[in-house]
């Protein structure tokens, strides 16, 4: 098991964000004295640590992340799926209320967007231009989210390397154990390069032998960009 020194700063005024250090050496802070998102920043090291925006647009604080002071250096990646549902839009599949004690009154649910004032969902990120990469993570529920890592060995070396780089993606479920493989024009996920000459050819692979015991088996693959279904391929499992 490799382990990583990390904490969530958790700021009801600027949003949630769980930030992981490459090594035990890194430093642990808090919103009562990191009071801004530039204050954080300026106590991190490019490249030595990320910061994850977390459960991005959830009901129950002021803002959960705000776009507004997205950083290239450490915000490189997204949680785009946890316990409490998807943060993918605001009206994707997966979006659900986290159960509490009065199902009517759940303790938190998915809010609508609002880009202008800097709160919303993963594609209003891409809308605004933000680079960032994705992960799924469980929270407190338990199974509701995994980060699946490209990495060139489980070293905390190779795998703090390949989440700085985005070489990522989020399975909803824990047990799926989905693999996903995706190429535009020979680069892998995560990577950003020049189109020289004509539009990019992409290739996608995903496999699973799960079979979901509500949903059944992979139902298909979809192409998105930005809010808009660009290409769809049948699932099949095995």
């Amino acid at each position: 098991m490799t382990t990583f020194l990390g904490m969530e700063y958790t700021n009801f005024f600027f949003g949630h964000q769980n930030v992981i250090h490459d090594s035990c050496d890194g430093q642990l802070y808090s919103y009562r004295s990191q009071t801004t998102p530039e204050s954080l920043w300026s106590s991190l090291t490019a490249g030595q640590t990320i910061a994850i925006p977390h459960h991005t647009a959830e009901s129950n604080d002021i803002l959960d992340y705000d776009f507004r002071h997205f950083n290239a250096n450490f915000n490189r990646l997204y949680e785009i799926y946890q316990a409490r549902g998807s943060y993918e839009c605001y009206d994707c599949i997966g979006g659900f209320p986290e159960p509490g004690s009065n199902p009517e009154s759940p303790l938190f649910y998915n809010k609508p967007p609002d880009p202008a004032n800097g709160a919303g969902y993963f594609q209003d990120a891409l809308a605004k231009g933000l680079r960032m990469g994705v992960i799924a993570s469980p929270d407190h529920p338990g199974m509701w989210g995994i980060a699946s890592v490209y990495a060139a060995s489980g070293s905390q070396n190779d795998i703090f390397e390949a989440l700085t780089a985005r070489r990522t993606y989020g399975v909803s479920n824990a047990a799926a154990r989905i693999i996903v493989d995706f190429l535009g024009d020979g680069h892998i996920m995560g990577e950003e390069y020049d189109l020289t000459e004509g539009c990019p050819s992409f290739y996608g692979y995903v496999k699973t032998d799960y079979t979901n015991p509500l949903t059944g088996e992979l139902a298909r693959i979809e192409e998105v960009k930005i809010y808009r279904v660009t290409d769809v391929a049948p699932g099949e499992n095995g």
